[in-house]
């Protein structure tokens, strides 16, 4: 338990971060990376990595599918969120953060 508090502040940062100047540091990333190891060696592994690999397919096959509609930081990004909601918990996390992140991407276009 005491694991998801660094991943949960971390996150936190990524989110403000990314919001306010749309890049997400490696830094920051790399961190959360090594939490979410430690989170997933003392969870079900299997489970964990699967989440991880299905994470960062399904946002690389974004990423070239959509040129450069989603950023690199959110790629680096997915891995460490799977290992920690594993699988198939990742759709989740994925489809929630989606509807999540709707306001923000049209307030984005339309200020284009």
């Amino acid at each position: 338990m005491m694991w998801l508090v660094p991943i949960v502040l971390l996150t936190f940062v990524i989110i403000l971060t990314d919001i306010r100047s749309r890049r997400i540091p490696n830094q920051l990333n790399l961190a959360l990376f090594l939490f979410s190891l430690g989170y997933a060696a003392r969870t079900s592994w299997g489970s964990s990595v699967a989440g991880a690999l299905a994470g960062f397919g399904f946002f690389l096959v974004l990423y070239f599918g959509t040129k450069g509609g989603i950023g690199e930081g959110d790629i680096k990004l997915i891995p460490s969120l799977g290992l920690v909601a594993g699988f198939p918990g990742i759709i989740d996390l994925i489809f929630i953060s989606s509807l999540l992140s709707l306001p923000f991407a049209i307030v984005f276009l339309l200020m284009k």
